[in-house]
C-alpha cells in the first residue's frame, strides 16, 4: 500500500478496480493472509483513510468501505504515518477468504487516501 496521489517509484502499479482484485482473488487472498494484510511500500501520511482505487472509487470489502488496521486496531491516519514495518489489513476483514467480496463505492472523502499497488505487469 502507498499514498493514492503519489507514486512510490519503481515497477509499482495502482489497482484499477475491484474487478481486478476479484479476477485475482485466490492469489490476493493467499498474499493478504500470509502477510496479515498489505505491507506499506514506503512510509507515508494520509488525511483520509478509505482504501482508494485508480478509478477514484473506494474499495468496498464485503459491501462496506474499509480502512487500514493493524492486528485488529484501527490505523486510520496514524499521526506518525503508515510504517514500512507494518502490514495493514482491512478493518472489517483481518483475514479474507474465497467468499470475501470486493466492490466499489463512493462513500468516503478524498484526502491522501491509501491505495493498493501491485508490482510488475498484469497478465490478462
Amino acid at each position: 500500500m502507498y499514498h493514492f496521489h503519489s507514486h512510490p517509484g519503481g515497477a509499482w502499479n495502482l489497482v484499477d478496480t475491484a474487478q481486478e482484485l476479484t479476477d485475482r482473488h485466490a492469489e490476493f487472498v493467499k498474499f493478504y493472509n500470509a502477510n496479515d494484510g498489505i505491507p506499506a511500500i514506503k512510509h507515508f501520511k494520509s488525511n483520509n483513510c478509505c482504501w482508494t482505487l485508480r478509478s477514484g472509487k473506494r474499495l468496498y470489502v464485503n459491501n462496506a468501505y474499509s480502512y487500514p488496521a493493524v492486528k485488529g486496531s484501527n490505523k486510520c491516519n496514524p499521526s506518525d504515518g503508515y510504517a514500512v514495518s507494518n502490514s495493514y489489513h482491512f478493518h472489517n476483514a483481518r483475514t479474507i477468504s474465497a467468499s470475501t467480496k470486493f466492490s466499489e463505492g463512493s462513500n468516503c472523502a478524498d484526502a491522501g487516501n491509501p491505495a493498493l499497488y501491485y508490482r510488475g505487469e498484469v497478465k490478462r
